[in-house]
């Protein structure tokens, strides 16, 4: 067993102590008052997909290569993934039934997503199990379902859900990438890298390589898809999991990446529990749901200090629950895990599982981005700067079309 100096040992005691007493420290609630929740905002995975061949994901020896999965379609939900995320509006209507009510209310909910076929039919498909019509809503007895609009921004100019194409991010990112710490770690995964190149067929030199194979081969193998006999032993658990779980630690990486990262959406939510608190919020309004991708629940996690690695799981979701007691406000953090599915409570470092919402704010502070970090103009990337004449024409072109209908 390894002995430790006298003086370390001291030091952690100190450390342990300190955390301790803060912890102790925060206000309490007595065990003969309740809680009552005064909004929800829910940030989730997108259910089981086809993959995507969007230059990124299929490499030259895939098997699938020359499958367009039809009738779906690539990058599409499976029947698997409509049933998962349906599930999962089950269990959000099992878990806060309560709050919401039976009755669907148009002003109690915003539903957004990102601009993808899979997290728009996701969102449909979660409001689905959330929302069955009931009573005089039922206008087709042999279709419990009913309409709810959602909301999506086109990805050029989404800026919060998907942050990371913003041009400071990707200055920031880019700069980890290159320093010398980086490059160390990367030097770690060069035979991964090397091997995986050779299998494939495809030039993998980057963590975000191993990230885009992780996820193919994960739609591949929830599909029952053909997988090269070779990579079985690179995934799900292998040594391709630790080059994807390095890509997440990376996007991540420290407090600038995280504030314009999973901090732009922490902060939308933290000012709708802000005009709740400050009885400044729509009358009614009890429910925020965001339709994204694994990132988005990586990135919320990590901006609440609450993310353990790991790969978020098709339908996972994170419900950020404000809570009132006494009329003093607190946070709580819901992970449903999607496989399994189960919910699990998350405790906020330095906070109780019913975080104070002063103490919230100060803890989340870190990461939390000013209005000039929020400044974004995606056309000056590599991504869209090429397309900005084309994107900006046809958008005209549907403006004056629209006027006309």
């Amino acid at each position: 067993m390894m002995a430790y100096p006298r003086d370390c040992i001291n030091y952690l005691i100190i450390i342990l102590m300190i955390n301790i007493i803060t912890v102790a420290c925060q206000p309490q609630i007595p065990a003969s008052r309740t809680s009552n929740i005064k909004l929800l905002s829910a940030i989730f995975r997108h259910g089981d997909r086809t993959p995507d061949n969007n230059g990124h994901e299929m490499y030259p020896k895939d098997p699938n290569l020359n499958n367009n999965f039809y009738p779906l379609g690539l990058g599409q939900l499976t029947h698997k993934g409509k049933n998962r995320e349906y599930e999962l509006g089950l269990h959000l209507r099992e878990q806060y039934n309560e709050f919401l009510g039976d009755i669907y209310e148009s002003k109690a909910l915003i539903a957004r997503s990102t601009d993808y076929d899979r997290t728009k039919m996701s969102l449909q498909l979660v409001l689905a199990g959330l929302y069955p019509p009931q009573g005089d809503l039922i206008w087709n007895k042999n279709l419990l379902w009913q309409p709810i609009p959602t909301h999506y921004l086109p990805s050029y100019a989404d800026v919060l859900m998907i942050p990371e194409e913003c041009p400071k991010y990707l200055e920031k990112f880019n700069n980890i990438l290159n320093s010398t710490e980086v490059q160390e770690i990367m030097s770690d995964f060069s035979e991964l890298m090397t091997n995986l190149t050779r299998i494939t067929g495809k030039n993998i030199t980057k963590s975000q390589d191993m990230y885009y194979l992780y996820h193919t081969l994960d739609a591949e193998k929830s599909l029952g898809a053909t997988i090269l006999d070779e990579l079985k032993a690179y995934h799900p658990n292998g040594p391709l999991l630790e080059g994807v779980l390095l890509h997440y630690e990376l996007i991540n990486f420290n407090d600038d990446l995280i504030k314009l990262n999973g901090g732009v959406l922490l902060r939308k939510i933290t000012e709708n529990m802000k005009a709740v608190k400050e009885n400044t919020m729509a009358e009614g309004r009890k429910l925020f749901l965001f339709s994204g991708h694994e990132t988005n629940v990586a990135a919320i996690l990590n901006a609440l200090d609450v993310y353990e690695l790991h790969v978020p799981q098709y339908s996972s979701c994170v419900v950020i629950e404000l809570h009132e007691v006494d009329n003093s406000y607190y946070v709580k953090v819901n992970y449903f895990r999607g496989i399994p599915a189960e919910f699990k409570t998350l405790t906020i470092p330095g906070c109780e599982e019913l975080c104070p919402f002063d103490r919230f704010i100060e803890l989340t502070a870190p990461v939390t981005p000013t209005d000039d970090d929020l400044k974004c103009d995606k056309f000056q990337t590599a991504l869209y700067r090429d397309k900005q004449d084309k994107i900006l024409n046809k958008n005209f072109q549907f403006t004056l079309v629209k006027q006309f209908i």
